[in-house]
């Protein structure tokens, strides 16, 4: 012990004598470090730490596979058979696939507060209870019952002031009463994987009613496997149910089902950002490695000059043991502090990190610095110092006595084998940023495709926003429409708009989907489709194109024959081309009775699910001609468009809706464009990691390379000036200088492209628009690295000409 701390305090002083190397070796590892406890801390909160609750990894989630892809929700029905058959769960619970919301009045005016709805054992599966009062009964979870809410803890706070009385009092939601039964812990989160349900201020009962006609995916199904049931057995108890359901309720599962599958819930709400992730973990990994290989250049060129030094402790009897582990302790401590300056900034850097992420990242909780960063955070130093010091350590702790003490530091640092290993290293550098900045450049190129994707409508002077449809104040489909007509002409009437319409959900967003059945040309075909439902002025809003026939028209009323335009996608799929017109289509019994419908129009497609998705085939219906049953469940909320010359404000929006209705609240006010560039952020999000992980790596590169060389010009100083003065030219000297070190990048430009080639179809899933190969980021790569490797050399080069070669034959 006693010589560990002597040689803690002789590293110390060694570091505090020369803070320019000191400095300098600190910030470089503290940079390689940082980056890796930044991204480790954002892998740790999604993928590494389990949900906020009990044994959260007994949760797993049902998702049914089909043809055209999984559909990660079941029906009503479905959830309600396999909660009561199931022999492998504890618990069950279905959730809204999105929040829906209330209009809220408490003293003031009204509020929109954001509402999911679950059913009763929603927070049991979930091992959750309320600080305050209690979960849902059964009697508040069946149609009809008694009307209950349960409130998150921020509106608690922010509406009802802290009162702990607040539980069995009725609160007004949406013109009618509600018992507030509980209220949710601090910080409760319930993840899915588009959304964070982090802002929810109401939960309320779902009030499921099974019916085996209504085909509408449209709850999340969550279980709490049984002690001791492994994935694999409730696996097969699903398959099991199925067959019951199957065999009770013939013809109930759509056309391409193939089964059901269970997944573990943390898998599925972090499965879109696994991969993402894994590579920035692997990218701040190589931005380490270089850094590591930068500061073990540094400490190399250090121990040439200090061979004196260990010359003297070894004639004086020290082992080589005890000299490399002096030499080693150095270097822990250089790496050591290092760290010290990443867990200083550590927090800082994770909270810019969550601002930069996605709307809707899948992170239950605040990322924290908790034991396992600390770990992981030691560990890469530990690590990245012993890496940066032991071949330098193991080299002056073999130094050679004879050698030393008859030539000096000299002869050691011209040894070739010495600038084999520090060009070795140079170029190991240079490779390994290629490979990232290969990466950069791939991402960024996809993410400008995907801005120059048509989303199939005009984004720009559309205004958007949301108004809840309570159906205890709108009773009926003709009371919704009547609203929607009220409300219409009052925004139609803004100063500067030129159309308004409203639709059961925008391009971008998930809405209702189900499997109609298409009669065309006197063949019969079976479509899974998402269903729309919209007001005559619909398409003119968005200025989605008509292709053929007529869009809706304000005679497409109640009274009138059904009608139905499709998308392109949709006639593509049930179709042959000229034959969509007139054909018939018929929804489910449990939509509309099984009522059939007129195809009059296809319009283009418009983005529905995502900017780089293909558009799904869409079938829209006129909100006028929407049953009191199909018009609850198309428009469970409604979104609202509104084109205008010049961007609306969001006050001329509430007045419009207030003159009315008085008691509707505004909500998700946007435009359309700020959300077409929200659907980009996950691309961007990448793309400017990577981005900043490959030019920080360039960077250290670009040091690295001028270390080198500097270096090389100094050992080579007496070879520079005997060369000048037997005749060499100064552009002579450049050019030998810059040729060594541009030998040096080429190399490493060429094993990174190499490399890039070999791993970037690692990133095909995260590609749109562009090829792993694309020979375009290929030379783009090869041109910057050349570039910055030439302005690298090109100092120490310009230096080497200013030799004096007087002074330089003076040197031996």
């Amino acid at each position: 012990m006693g010589t560990i701390i002597q040689d803690l305090r002789y590293g110390i002083r060694m570091l505090a004598k020369n803070p320019g190397f000191t400095a300098v070796a600190v910030l470089t590892l503290a940079l390689g470090i940082g980056t890796n406890t930044a991204i480790f801390s954002l892998v740790n909160a999604v993928l590494l730490r389990p949900l906020p609750y009990p044994d959260s990894d007994r949760l797993v989630h049902a998702q049914w596979l089909f043809d055209h892809g999984d559909v990660p929700s079941v029906t009503a029905m479905e959830f309600a058979f396999w909660k009561e058959h199931s022999r492998a769960f504890d618990n069950a619970a279905a959730v809204d696939l999105f929040p829906s919301g209330f209009n809220l009045v408490a003293g003031q005016e009204p509020e929109h507060v954001k509402a999911l709805g679950v059913s009763r054992d929603f927070f049991r599966t979930l091992s959750v209870q309320p600080i305050l009062g209690r979960a849902f009964t059964a009697d508040e979870d069946r149609p009809n019952g008694p009307k209950a809410v349960i409130l998150s803890y921020g509106l608690w706070q922010r509406r009802f002031a802290s009162d702990p009385s607040i539980i069995g009092r009725a609160i007004t939601l949406d013109g009618e009463s509600y018992a507030v039964t509980g209220v949710l812990p601090k910080g409760f989160q319930f993840v899915l994987p588009w959304i964070t349900v982090q802002d929810v201020d109401v939960w309320a009962p779902l009030r499921l009613v099974p019916d085996p006609h209504n085909d509408g995916h449209n709850f999340a199904m969550i279980a709490r496997l049984k002690p001791g049931i492994k994935l694999e057995g409730a696996q097969s108890d699903m398959a099991r149910v199925l067959a019951e359901i199957r065999e009770d309720v013939p013809g109930h599962v759509a056309p391409g089902e193939r089964g059901v599958s269970l997944v573990p819930y943390l898998k599925w709400v972090t499965g879109d950002v696994r991969s993402p992730l894994l590579i920035l973990f692997a990218a701040v990994g190589l931005v380490l490695l270089i850094a590591t290989v930068n500061v073990a250049n540094l400490v190399m060129a250090r121990a040439v000059a200090r061979q004196p030094e260990v010359a003297v402790r070894l004639a004086l009897g020290a082992s080589s043991g005890r000299v490399l582990r002096q030499l080693l302790t150095e270097n822990l401590l250089l790496a050591f502090l290092g760290g010290g300056v990443v867990m200083g900034a550590a927090r800082w850097t994770v909270h810019a990190l969550i601002a930069l992420a996605p709307r809707g990242f899948p992170i239950a909780g605040e990322p924290q610095i908790d034991f396992r960063v600390l770990v992981f955070t030691f560990f890469m130093a530990a690590a990245a110092g012993v890496a940066a010091g032991l071949v330098p350590a193991f080299g002056a702790s073999r130094l050679d006595l004879s050698q030393s003490i008859k030539q000096g530091a000299r002869a050691v640092s011209g040894h070739a084998g010495h600038r084999r290993l520090r060009n070795t290293m140079a170029t190991a550098e240079v490779a390994l940023s290629v490979l990232l900045l290969t990466g950069a450049m791939l991402l960024i190129l996809s993410l400008a495709a995907l801005e120059h994707v048509n989303p199939g409508f005009n984004p720009q002077n559309l205004s958007t926003f949301h108004l809840w449809l309570p159906s205890q104040r709108f009773k009926t489909a003709a009371a919704i429409w009547d609203f929607e007509q009220r409300v219409l002409a009052r925004l139609s009437g803004l100063p500067g708009v030129e159309s308004a319409a409203v639709v059961s959900a925008l391009p971008l967003e998930f809405g209702v989907n189900g499997t109609t059945r298409v009669t065309s040309g006197g063949h019969e075909s079976h479509v899974y489709v998402e269903i729309r439902g919209a007001s005559p002025d619909y398409f003119k809003t968005m200025q989605i194109p008509l292709v053929r026939g007529r869009g809706f028209q304000s005679s497409d009323t109640a009274s009138a024959p059904l009608v139905a335009v499709v998308n392109e996608a949709f006639a593509r799929k049930c179709c042959a081309d000229g034959e969509t017109l007139g054909s018939q289509e018929t929804l489910p019994v449990g939509w509309e009775g099984g009522l059939r419908r007129e195809i009059v129009g296809v319009v283009g497609d418009a983005k529905e699910h995502g900017i780089s998705e293909p558009a799904p085939p869409t079938l829209f219906l006129p909100a006028a001609q929407l049953d009191d049953k199909l018009v609850r469940a198309v428009f469970s909320g409604s979104s609202w468009v509104v084109r205008s010359q010049a961007p609306l404000g969001e006050n001329e929006v509430r007045r419009a809706v207030a003159q009315a209705d008085s008691g509707e609240a505004v909500g998700d006010f946007a435009s359309m464009a700020a959300l077409v560039e929200e659907s980009f952020a996950p691309s961007r999000f990448m793309a400017r990691l990577m981005s900043a992980f490959a030019g920080l790596a360039l960077l250290l590169a670009a040091i690295g390379l001028y270390g080198v060389l500097s270096y090389s010009v100094a050992e080579r100083t007496h070879e520079i000036g005997l060369r000048m003065a037997l005749g060499a030219e100064r552009r002579d000297v450049l050019g030998m200088v810059l040729g060594q070190g541009l030998r040096v990048a080429l190399v490493g430009v060429a094993i990174g492209l190499a490399l890039a080639l070999a791993l970037s179809r690692l990133l095909g899933d995260l590609l749109f628009g562009v090829r792993p190969t694309d020979p375009g980021a290929i030379a783009g790569v090869a041109a910057i690295v050349s570039v910055v490797a030439l302005i690298a050399c090109y100092v120490p080069a310009r230096r080497a000409t200013k030799v004096d070669p007087m002074v330089a034959l003076r040197y031996q």
